[in-house]
């Protein structure tokens, strides 16, 4: 996915539930970006070492490395590559000192697969593509989801 020359964005994406990281990459991928996951801190940190990414998108509250430790190690190691950073907060959580080093601090809530589309056309130029609503139904069951707004809701749940 992320070998070679190409000339789409690349988006690192951490998130300790596999269901919300999953939703965020489809996302991704389907507005035209070359996406990878990394499960926690620690991974995400060592994927931003070896890999040139555009952006990367992370959770506040992570495995390992916390969300606010990944910001900081992005954002003020030298030998790490500049990248902007997008920190995903639950409603009730504040930002703290990585909401000042973050690019974007965006509020999970119903609506944020919308968020992020909008944020990533106002960053970065990127234009979102819609497909039909059928498609995305007929899609849905394979993948055990239902609905054209799973997604959402799997960034909704509390099974962090």
């Amino acid at each position: 996915m992320i070998e070679g020359k190409s000339m789409a964005k690349r988006a690192l994406v951490a998130n300790d539930c596999a269901m919300a990281r999953s939703a965020i990459l489809v996302m991704l991928q389907r507005n035209g970006w070359e996406a990878i996951g990394a499960a926690d801190g620690d991974e995400a940190l060592v994927l931003a070492g070896a890999w040139r990414f555009d952006l990367v998108i992370t959770d506040l509250k992570l495995r390992k490395l916390s969300g606010m430790q990944l910001v900081r190690g992005l954002k003020t190691d030298p030998e790490l590559p500049a990248v902007r950073v997008f920190l995903l907060l639950e409603p009730d959580q504040r930002p703290g000192p990585a909401g000042e080093l973050a690019d974007e601090v965006l509020v999970k809530d119903s609506l944020i697969e919308k968020q992020l589309e909008e944020r990533l056309a106002s960053v970065f130029g990127c234009a979102h593509k819609p497909r039909k609503r059928e498609s995305l139904r007929k899609r849905a069951p394979r993948r055990g989801i239902t609905g054209s707004n799973a997604g959402l809701k799997l960034l909704n749940s509390n099974s962090y």
